[in-house]
């Protein structure tokens, strides 16, 4: 224990909360996905950790000698990115162009599989209406956790000034609640 070594993260492992907000695309482009991700990231995410170990060659467990070096994980189009829930079928298309703009090319969590598939599955594939097929990029994946933070506290604090605007313009403890319960509902169930 005598040897512990400890080497600080680089400075540019920390994102900064602006990391939300793209420069490649407009304002409106940016307020819309924004307002999907505060609704649907979590449940993006949630589905990018659980799939991100699949095994695409063989059935049965990965030693634990080759568990980091794995490129293994759900390889599919968008479509597949979007959990299967009913506030989700609405949104559809536009939590699929939120994927495709900032999980892809913005904050670079998911790549392009495509060039790592084999002839034989990509063909297995090929049946989902797409040619592009992207997975978790495993890279990145140690950032799922500040984005997830990042997401939960720009929720806390769309929560809390709902509340104080509603307790300031109706002075009334009533609504305050009501509306408090309909921030928390909409944050944590997502049907």
């Amino acid at each position: 224990m005598n040897n512990f070594e400890f080497s600080k993260k680089r400075k540019e492992e920390y994102a900064s909360i602006f990391l939300l907000w793209s420069k490649e695309i407009s304002f409106t482009k940016n307020l819309k996905f924004l307002l999907i991700e505060l609704f649907f990231s979590l449940q993006i995410t949630e589905l990018l950790v659980d799939t991100s170990s699949l095994e695409l060659k063989r059935n049965g467990p990965t030693k634990l000698s080759e568990a980091g070096k794995s490129e293994s994980g759900m390889v599919a189009g968008l479509s597949m990115f979007i959990p299967a829930t009913l506030m989700t079928k609405f949104f559809e298309r536009q939590i699929a162009e939120m994927i495709y703009f900032k999980y892809y090319r913005y904050y670079k969590l998911i790549k392009e599989a495509n060039k790592e598939l084999s002839s034989s599955a990509y063909n297995a594939l090929n049946d989902e209406s797409t040619s592009t097929f992207f997975t978790l990029n495993k890279n990145m994946a140690h950032q799922l956790v500040p984005y997830r933070g990042k997401m939960k506290f720009l929720w806390t604090i769309l929560e809390t000034i709902a509340t104080a605007v509603t307790w300031v313009s109706t002075n009334s403890l009533e609504i305050t609640l009501l509306v408090t319960g309909i921030c928390e509902f909409l944050r944590r169930f997502r049907i």
